[in-house]
């Protein structure tokens, strides 16, 4: 099929409309497509709000297929991606009969890590009796899967711990030197990709590629220079956590387990594993005093820092005193050898961590931490990225567009331009077609508590089942944690007759 223009796809008498039996035609569509093929063709950065019900997606794919580059499509949810590469693609090519390869990339924990899943196999270790049965359903899938992607194993729940000690993950990845490596899913999804025109990620994935894209084996994206950010509205919010740094209790305690695990009964154990128990009290007495603040977020400044600052001092000299113990392991075989190596360097960075986050002064960075539950988490956050997404990530593109139904304060682009880095970007914005005045209705409830209030879920809940009479079950409900999520479903299943379908 011959190449089609804006018109030629989004006209009223166009290739969408006698593909599509639904298609409405939309001014806002078809201006926001000419932008997009303008970028394509002349290079440049794009600016592009576009309300709900515009059809950005096909506005932005259209062109991006028929660019002769590749081009990666980046989404702040997976909902979207999943969209976008099991609806909209297949429609491109079987409808509109447009030739070109597209694939999903995602982050390195939904892969399985041939290494670390052996290693788990034979030394299976559970924090709940129910994920044995999920961890069979996983052997199962283990040995047909030909992606490994966790997506494809039927019931595993999101939150299930242990795959968290199987999963592809950057910081305990053996690269080149892994004895998988020649089977290894992600350097098959990297095969795959080098191949593919159309690559559609997330924001996650995008820029924690972005941060080792210097390194050998860290980088998963091959090379691009075309860029589409939709839901770029999240894009500042989740930039700044990979042009930062972070150190949780979680990650302590796994190189702890780790340690202990790796020292076995070889030469050296005794002391690897007292070591390891050291940098693990160190670090209880770091974050049990940081915990005590309360869940939340919380500023790492004054008194908290000072006594922050010394504890952290102590977790990295038993950090550096592990490293120098699991140097001294005697192995016979270079898997164990490999993966002694593996550990020092986490011990490394995690002291390099602590240094910049409690002990570090550079300006322009905030130093906070949360706590959630028994988990903490520290952070040190440039509170501006804007430089840093000018040059690590628009500079070296030669087209970019970033879109979102949300891009504009008041109706300009300033706010978003600055805090993207973005001064030189040409503009477009599309209204929503929809007549919200007269579909829609706003229902503010008064007298509920605070969302942090303990009693904020059960007043809501009777909210809820008032709007589910009237809408007859009819309704989806969003919140800000998991948390809540559990809480309200577990007061609505005791007394509603509708089905519930919950997230995970």
């Amino acid at each position: 099929m011959t190449r089609l223009s804006a018109e030629e796809a989004f006209g009223r008498r166009g290739a969408l409309a006698a593909a599509h039996p639904g298609f409405e035609f939309g001014t806002g569509q078809l201006e926001m497509a000419r932008e997009v093929e303008r970028v394509f063709q002349e290079g440049g950065a794009l600016l592009a709000e576009a309300g709900t019900g515009t059809g950005k997606t096909l506005a932005y794919l259209i062109p991006a297929v028929q660019a002769g580059r590749r081009v990666v499509v980046s989404t702040a949810t997976r909902n979207l991606q999943e969209q976008i590469v099991r609806k909209d693609v297949p429609f491109l090519q079987e409808r509109l009969g447009l030739p070109f390869t597209a694939m999903a990339m995602k982050g390195r924990e939904n892969y399985l890590c041939l290494h670390r899943y052996d290693d788990f196999r034979r030394q299976p270790r559970f924090q709940f009796v129910d994920e044995v049965q999920h961890f069979g359903a996983v052997q199962r899938w283990s040995e047909a899967t030909t992606v490994g992607d966790r997506a494809e194993i039927p019931g595993l729940p999101d939150g299930a711990r242990f795959w968290r000690e199987i999963s592809a993950r950057a910081d305990t990845c053996l690269g080149r030197r892994c004895p998988e490596y020649d089977d290894c899913f992600l350097v098959r999804m990297r095969q795959r990709a080098e191949d593919t025109q159309l690559l559609i990620v997330n924001h996650h994935l995008l820029f924690a590629d972005l941060a080792v894209r210097a390194g050998d084996f860290g980088r998963v994206i091959p090379d691009y220079d075309c860029l589409i950010l939709d839901e770029a509205h999240r894009v500042e919010d989740i930039a700044t956590r990979y042009f930062g740094r972070r150190l949780s209790s979680w990650q302590l305690r796994e190189l702890v387990d780790d340690a202990l695990r790796q020292a076995g009964g070889g030469s050296g154990a005794a002391r690897v594993m007292a070591a390891a128990a050291a940098a693990g009290q160190r670090g209880q007495d770091l974050f049990g005093d940081l915990a005590a603040a309360g869940d939340g977020r919380h500023r790492l400044d004054g008194s908290r820092r000072d006594e922050a600052h010394a504890a952290a001092g102590h977790v990295q000299a038993e950090l550096a005193r592990l490293a120098a113990m699991l140097g001294e392991i005697i192995v016979d075989d270079d898997d164990t050898l490999e993966s002694v190596g593996a550990l020092r360097r986490r011990c490394a960075a995690m002291a390099e961590d602590l240094e910049e986050i409690v002990r570090g002064s550079g300006a322009g960075t905030v130093r906070w931490f949360e706590v959630k539950g028994t988990g903490v988490a520290l952070h040190a956050s440039p509170i501006d990225v804007s430089r840093a997404l000018r040059e690590q990530l628009f500079e070296p593109l030669r087209s970019a567009v970033v879109t979102s139904a949300t891009l504009t304060v008041t109706g300009s682009f300033t706010y978003v331009r600055a805090r993207l880095g973005l001064e030189e970007a040409a503009e477009v914005q599309v209204g929503s077609p929809f007549d919200y005045e007269e579909q829609g209705v706003l229902f503010l409830p008064g007298g509920l508590p605070e969302p942090r209030d303990p009693d904020f879920i059960p007043a809501a809940s009777h909210v809820v089942r008032q709007l589910l009479e009237i809408s007859r079950g009819r309704a989806f409900l969003l919140f800000t944690s998991f948390a809540h999520v559990g809480a309200m479903r577990e007061i609505l299943a005791r007394d509603t007759a509708h089905p519930l379908l919950t997230q995970g």
